[in-house]
């Protein structure tokens, strides 16, 4: 996936966790991280994958010295409920709702 990875920095400016059983996207943008997709193979979803995800972004914001993470959920996509229970059970707080792309934005400190 290096190819996507390369794609992905160079038109979004995000970094890219990999591992076998999916990926997520990140930026740093001054004193935040911002965890934009996170994506789980078929079958290995209900197994706390995402959250491994969720862990690792909050402690590369810790390191860059970011004090929250922001997460969020677009309410056009299948499955957004899943989105919002999984930023919820990882301590997410509701933060605002951007009408014109219908997004839920949610934080946590770190």
């Amino acid at each position: 996936m290096q190819l996507y990875k390369d794609y992905i920095k160079e038109r979004e400016e995000m970094d890219i966790l990999e591992k076998e059983y999916g990926f997520c996207t990140y930026k740093i943008i001054n004193d935040y991280i911002y965890l934009a997709d996170i994506y789980i193979k078929k079958d290995q979803r209900r197994k706390n994958l995402a959250s491994l995800f969720i862990n690792e972004v909050e402690e590369i914001g810790k390191l860059n010295k970011c004090n929250f993470i922001l997460g969020g959920f677009c309410l056009d996509t299948n499955n957004w409920s899943t989105g919002k229970a999984l930023l919820k059970n990882n301590g997410f707080i509701y933060f605002k709702k951007q009408k014109r792309t219908n997004m839920i934005y949610t934080v946590k400190e770190l």
